[in-house]
């Protein structure tokens, strides 16, 4: 009798008889027959090997998405607490894109871009100004300045990047985020732009911080406050 395989292998079998000149002889016998080989399945199938790589690349390329949003307000400490104002004057900045729905549904890609431009202008203005980002809801931001004059300042500045910003060529198709050009004044012989890329509006709320309290800002005031925001057209003029 042939000796048996290792566990885990098996000799092919070719569904021939063993020759009388094999008889006694091994080799010959292995060589008819076939040597050992590992059992087919004892490897992974690909049905499970690939499911398994996509799943762990979804995972990572998500982690390599949290940090680089992470990253967008570390590397301008536009969240640093030791800017916030902590008492006299808190003037309070709310600026929110018009019409990001419609954007949005005309292309999310072009959106997808255009936010992140957006993002990185204002949030380059907080930083310059030593502003302090409370929190952005949505495409909104929501910011804290010690004084009027810093938060009109932020105010202008804000308006005045994203009109020069580079924005994504799909705006441009866009009735609410193309370039429109305009006469200021009469003194003016050429038209120049007055509108590129997406428009913001932007409110200022200012009031006194409550020395009985905590400092901490009240997300219930933004309705109200959102509401002074004026149309961006007198805005980016």
């Amino acid at each position: 009798t042939c000796a048996a395989c290792p566990e885990g292998q098996v000799r092919p079998d070719i569904s021939e008889e063993r020759g009388v000149d094999t008889l006694g002889n091994y080799t010959a016998w292995e060589e008819m027959q076939g040597t050992c080989a590992p059992q087919q399945g004892d490897e992974a199938p690909l049905n499970i090997i690939i499911p398994v790589v996509v799943v762990v690349g979804l995972l990572l390329l998500g982690l390599i998405y949290m940090v680089v949003k992470q990253h967008q307000t570390i590397k301008y400490k536009t969240r640093d607490v030791n800017t916030a104002p902590k008492d006299g004057v808190v003037a309070l900045v709310f600026t929110d894109i018009e019409g990001s729905t419609a954007l949005w549904d005309a292309s999310k890609d072009t959106m997808s871009k255009a936010l992140e431009i957006h993002h990185n202008v204002i949030r380059k203005v907080i930083d310059r100004h030593q502003g302090y980002e409370v929190k952005t809801i949505g495409d909104a931001f929501m910011i804290a300045l010690g004084s009027a004059d810093a938060a009109v300042q932020v105010a202008n500045d804000i308006q005045t990047d994203l009109l020069a910003a580079e924005w994504p060529i799909g705006l441009a198709d866009m009735p609410s985020a193309c370039t429109e050009f305009a006469v200021s004044h009469s003194r003016e012989k050429m038209p120049r732009a007055i509108f590129r890329g997406l428009r913001v509006r932007i409110g200022v709320h200012l009031g006194q911080h409550s020395q009985d309290a905590k400092f901490r800002f009240n997300t219930m005031m933004l309705p109200r406050d959102t509401t002074i925001m004026v149309p961006p057209s007198m805005q980016q003029r």
